[in-house]
């Protein structure tokens, strides 16, 4: 059977016909976007829908979703690269992906602010004073506004006139119009955390009525940027009512992240820019996806002593993590070794898939 259909309003040439049956692409406002490479629509969400609903009926079985939300330093066409390169591989597993594309813009504000700040800042400083990193925060410190406005536009993704939330509705009413039950895996990256957050948030709230269509059952965050109380308030809260099944968290160690040359002109990684100069108005913020403070929270210690959570952190040994399922042992492990490499790393992507699949066993690998 064949199940994806095309579409008329293709995406840019380099990209298959049948992409946009996989993506929820948003504007800044959190709505639909009709402009750039990928443009969506009402029609096309319920198209995707149908298109689910045949998948599912293509793979009788166990019905899985991922959700996956790039991070905030990802171009729309960067992101689109990402997707052509994936999709595949979730659907061989059968697994039906949707990616949530949502325009943050934040990359090129970052380098030009800092490009800008420190140039003038570089002409006060001695030589000795250049190579220091607090430099470079103390200049992220006087523009958190690019920053708090990347953050609303994740949060508006899932807001009740978002697009993804508007997606996520339509699917809850084509399956319950065919009967259908699924289970739904959310994975976000860096900033798309915060995206996540706001769709757990509305479902903790007790808006939408999607269960038992619709049932969230693992999290993974690779490198999560939201901030520790936001991982208490909505995804510790979420496991505490088991809105969520398992949660899975994916950091770089320490030493990685204090030598990661991700960011322009910075010695560190992007974690460490957003907790001691984005957010550290008012002193260095907590941010969960680093080493430093993932240890320290009480939650994600009770996740894992009660199996229900995993914590793999990618270092200079490449340690896995062995996760017990009931029915087997799952091997979880990352070779990640900056920032921005856990999307692209196959290793971590494998680990993800075996998490959403409950066993070690694939059908296809990520290479």
């Amino acid at each position: 059977m064949r199940w994806f259909r095309k579409w008329r309003n293709r995406p840019s040439t380099g990209y298959p016909d049948e992409l946009m049956n996989y993506i929820v692409n948003t504007a800044a406002d959190g709505q639909l976007s009709d402009t750039g490479i990928f443009k969506s629509s009402d029609a096309q969400l319920k198209r995707m829908v149908q298109n689910i609903v045949c998948f599912f009926k293509a793979h009788p079985g166990t019905n899985r979703l991922v959700f996956y939300c790039h991070g905030g330093l990802v171009s729309e066409k960067v992101a689109g690269d990402g997707i052509k390169d994936r999709y595949k591989t979730f659907l061989d597993n059968h697994v039906y992906p949707v990616f949530f594309i949502w325009q943050s813009s934040f990359q090129e504000a970052l380098e030009d602010h800092l490009r800008e700040t420190i140039h003038e800042r570089f002409r006060e400083m001695s030589p000795i004073d250049r190579i220091v990193d607090e430099v470079i925060e103390e200049a992220a410190k006087l523009f958190p506004e690019p920053w708090e406005a990347m953050k609303r536009r994740g949060e508006q993704v899932f807001a009740s006139h978002g697009g993804g939330w508007k997606f996520f509705m339509l699917l809850a009413k084509g399956l319950r119009k065919e009967n259908l039950q699924a289970e739904v895996h959310l994975v976000g990256h860096s900033a798309g955390s915060i995206v996540l957050a706001a769709l757990l948030k509305q479902l903790l709230e007790g808006n939408g009525y999607v269960y038992p269509y619709l049932k969230m059952f693992t999290c993974t965050l690779y490198a999560p940027a939201s901030t520790v109380q936001q991982f208490e308030d909505v995804y510790a809260r979420a496991m505490d009512r088991y809105c969520l099944k398992r949660f899975f968290l994916y950091t770089l160690s320490d030493e990685l992240e204090t030598s990661d040359p991700s960011v322009p002109f910075y010695g560190k990684s992007m974690l460490y820019l957003i907790s001691r100069g984005l957010e550290a108005q008012h002193g260095d913020q907590p941010i969960f996806g680093m080493e430093i403070y993932a240890k320290n929270s009480p939650s994600l210690q009770r996740m894992i002593g009660s199996k229900r959570g995993a914590w793999i952190v990618a270092d200079v040994e490449s340690r896995p993590v062995l996760f017990p399922t009931g029915t087997e042992v799952l091997e979880l492990i990352s070779m990640s070794r900056v920032h921005a490499g856990f999307s692209y790393d196959p290793v971590t992507l494998n680990s993800t898939l075996r998490t959403i699949l409950n066993r070690n066993k694939l059908l296809e690998e990520f290479k």
